[in-house]
C-alpha cells in the first residue's frame, strides 16, 4: 500500500508528480519543517491507498497522485486559514473565484490580436532591439501577417462551422 507511491506508468507521469510536489512542498517545508511535511505526505499516502484499495479492490494503482493531493489540500487550508486574518486577500480570492463564470475564449481571441497588433505598430519589445534596426521590421511585419491570418481563420471558422438549428 504505501509502495504503490514510489511506482509511476513513466517518465511523465514520475516529472509531473516531482513537479506538483516541489511545487507545493517546498514552501510548506521551509514553514513547518520536513518532518512534519514528511508525516502528512505519508499520511496522505496511506489515506489514498486505503481509499483506492477499498473501491478498486482488483485493480492496482500506481504514482503519488494521491498524496499530493493531500499535500495541495494541506497547502489550501494553511493558506486560507493565513487569509483570514488578511481582508485584503479574502477579497482578491473572492475575485478569483469570479473569474470562473467569464468567457475565457473571448479574453483569449481579443488579447491575442491586442498582442499581435501592438508587435505590429510599435515593434517588438524586447530591450536588445533597437528601433531601426531589421529585426524590429521583419518583427513588425510577421505580427501583421499572423494578426492577419488569425482574423480570417477565425471569421472562416465562425462562417463555416455548423450552427446547430434553433429549438
Amino acid at each position: 500500500m504505501i509502495t504503490s507511491n514510489l511506482l509511476h506508468g513513466n517518465w511523465a507521469h514520475l516529472l509531473s508528480n516531482m513537479f506538483t510536489q516541489l511545487l507545493y512542498g517546498i514552501p510548506l517545508e521551509r514553514k513547518y519543517g520536513s518532518i512534519r511535511i514528511v508525516i502528512i505526505y505519508w499520511l496522505c499516502t496511506l489515506s489514498a491507498s486505503l481509499a483506492s484499495t477499498t473501491l478498486h479492490t482488483m485493480t492496482p494503482g500506481i504514482g503519488a497522485s494521491g498524496a499530493l493531493y493531500g499535500v495541495l489540500l494541506f497547502y489550501i487550508v494553511e493558506r486560507l486559514m493565513a487569509m483570514k486574518t488578511n481582508t485584503d486577500q479574502r477579497r482578491r480570492l473572492h475575485i478569483v473565484l469570479q473569474l470562473v463564470s467569464i468567457a475565457h475564449a473571448d479574453h483569449f481571441g481579443g488579447g491575442l490580436m491586442g498582442f499581435l497588433l501592438g508587435i505590429g505598430m510599435f515593434g517588438c519589445p524586447w530591450p536588445w532591439n533597437n528601433e531601426h534596426c531589421i529585426s524590429q521590421r521583419t518583427c513588425r511585419r510577421v505580427a501583421i501577417v499572423f494578426a492577419s491570418l488569425y482574423f480570417l481563420m477565425t471569421v472562416t471558422i465562425f462562417f463555416v462551422r455548423d450552427i446547430p438549428p434553433p429549438k
